[in-house]
């Protein structure tokens, strides 16, 4: 059986808004979130409609990934 590939695709809007974050923690944590996604490790997802998906990212501004599959 083949296994699923998670792929991660980002936006320059996205990228932007990463590399313009002022704190180090929460890049840290946004990164190793997607890293985890990436090697199939989704914790915390939510559905939110049919094949959306919400993960969220405990940091001071609160953080939301949103997913398809």
């Amino acid at each position: 059986m083949e296994e699923d590939k998670i792929i991660i695709i980002t936006r320059k809007p996205f990228n932007d808004w990463l590399s313009g974050l002022k704190n180090p923690i929460a890049i840290y944590q946004i990164d190793t979130r997607l890293k985890e996604i990436r090697d199939g490790v989704i914790r915390g997802s939510k559905p939110l409609r049919k094949n959306v998906h919400e993960i969220r990212i405990q940091i001071a501004s609160g953080v939301r990934i949103y997913y398809f599959k």
